[in-house]
């Protein structure tokens, strides 16, 4: 997976591929935008819950233009804590910001 810093322009010249291709923010380990190859780009949390050696889990933050690249960064920061406090996500109340 292609390491690159997320940013607006980084995002808007990403290129279309054949096939889903994540990239992962150079500053923050975790945070990442998936492309699809109908160009939609979306915003995902990549995490283990279980920790080294389980299967890695995909947490949706929301679609690249109804989400700011600044909101996802808070949204992934909110992410990684209540995986600190609670050991999971799915129930620590994190709004999905695709929906608002």
């Amino acid at each position: 997976m292609p390491r690159i810093r997320l940013t607006k322009c980084a995002i808007d010249a990403l290129p279309t591929p054949a096939s889903d291709v994540v990239y992962w923010d150079a500053g923050r380990p975790g945070f990442d935008v998936k492309v699809t190859p109908k160009g939609r780009k979306v915003f995902i949390v990549l995490y283990r819950a279980g920790g080294a050696g389980s299967k890695l889990r995909e947490y949706t933050i929301g679609p690249y233009g109804r989400v700011t690249v600044h909101q996802a960064r808070v949204a992934a920061q909110k992410v990684f804590a209540a995986r600190a406090v609670h050991g999971f996500i799915e129930s620590a109340g994190i709004p999905d910001l695709g929906r608002i």
